[in-house]
């Protein structure tokens, strides 16, 4: 299925009328608008979870639909989400003034859609992944079960290797290590990889890996951010 002319149409106009991304569904061949409740709504979108309550009432979605000012490409945020959603989606870029498609069953990124399991399939060893993967660094492998941040609550200070650095979260950089006390006991228990501009490469716990916009709260439960001091 495409979008027609007159959807196009309405899609442009209202992003022609708006200095941030624009987002909203396709229902029927009717475009309904949604809030954009993004917190750097320059760079991403993020559709307000009451209008889309509201507007996915009034039948099947067929495409969910933004803006970008510039980057005629889906970002790997846009198609990480459509993608755990299930759903088709719609960009028009302004910069190139171009309409653009993305597909659930064509995404194709290892790190997201992981099933969870502690030790096997979890937030370390997607950091160890894509480590070794993307940066050809080789990270300590750490033995853990459910309750491993409990167990030992210096391990995370133990296992550090040489060439990673502690630093504030506000100099992270692309591919550093976000590590997170979630509980806010002072016991670090989850772990990310930075991708710039607020967004997370993470596995939560029982969850399917994603890639989030991180939003205020989560950046509270912020520890501290590990840094390669050699970038690959």
């Amino acid at each position: 299925m495409s979008i027609g002319v007159k959807e196009k149409k309405i899609i442009k106009n209202l992003a022609l009328q708006s200095n941030d991304e624009i987002c909203g569904l396709i229902i029927k061949n009717n475009v309904y608008p949604c809030k954009n409740a993004s917190n750097n709504p320059n760079h991403h979108f993020l559709i307000s979870p009451l209008d889309y309550l509201k507007n996915s009432q009034k039948g099947k979605i067929d495409f969910v639909y933004h803006s970008h000012l510039e980057n005629a490409d889906f970002s790997e945020f846009d198609k990480s989400n459509l993608f755990n959603l299930k759903l088709k989606g719609l960009m028009y870029c302004k910069n190139k003034d171009s309409f653009h498609y993305f597909f659930p069953q064509s995404y194709n990124n290892q790190y997201v859609g992981r099933f969870f399991e502690i030790g096997v399939s979890d937030c370390l060893t997607l950091i160890t992944n894509y480590y070794k993967n993307e940066l050809n660094i080789i990270l300590p492998k750490i033995t853990r079960n459910k309750d491993w941040y409990k167990q030992n609550q210096n391990l995370v200070n133990e296992k550090i290797p040489p060439f990673l650095t502690k630093i504030d979260f506000k100099e992270a950089r692309k591919n550093d290590i976000i590590v997170f006390d979630m509980l806010g006991n002072g016991m670090p228990c989850h772990f990310g990889i930075y991708l710039e501009n607020d967004l997370l490469l993470h596995h939560p716990r029982n969850k399917l890996s994603t890639i989030d916009l991180m939003t205020e709260k989560q950046k509270r439960k912020i520890a501290f951010a590990l840094t390669a001091e050699t970038k690959i």
